[in-house]
Formats: structure tokens, sequence, C-alpha cells
């Protein structure tokens, strides 16, 4: 019974992937001017991991990206986030 609850709750990820990028490769952060008036930069992403899920309520679709973290609060969508600090 174990086994089967455990087999609908975990499903494989689908990379989709944003470009020629590899699989998996983090994103990359280029700044493009940094000064007192302004901070201004580029994200480069390489894709992202699509997970189907089935709970009791649905079918649901998680969406994840290498080295970032999750938004939301609980009961709300999870949206993908990236957080960088510079010293």
């Amino acid at each position: 019974m174990m086994a089967l609850l455990l087999s609908t709750a975990v499903t494989a990820q689908n990379w989709v992937s944003f470009g020629t990028r590899a699989e998996g490769a983090p994103p990359e952060i280029t700044v493009l001017r940094s000064d007192n008036q302004q901070v201004k930069f580029t994200v480069s992403l390489s894709g992202m991991y699509v997970e189907q899920r089935q709970e009791a309520s649905g079918v649901y679709k998680r969406l994840s990206m290498p080295e970032c973290g999750v938004a939301g609060a609980v009961g709300s969508p999870e949206i993908p986030k990236l957080i960088k600090k510079s010293i």
C-alpha cells in the first residue's frame, strides 16, 4: 500500500530547454551597469524542470529551476525565484 502511494505522488522531472545551454545549467546574471542611480542586469535561464504531481485535489505541475528557490505562501502556486546578494 505504501509503495502505491509513493509511486503516485512522485514522478520524474522533464527538462524544458530555453536555448542551447546544458540541462541543469544555473542562471547566468550579467551586470550591465551599477552606480548610485541604478542597477541594470540581464538574467539568462537555461530552462526549467516540470514535474507532474497527483494530489487528492487533482493533477498539478511543479516548476523548478537550477539553483532557484520557490516563492509563494502555503496554498498558493509555487513560483521559481532567484535571489543573489552582493557583498
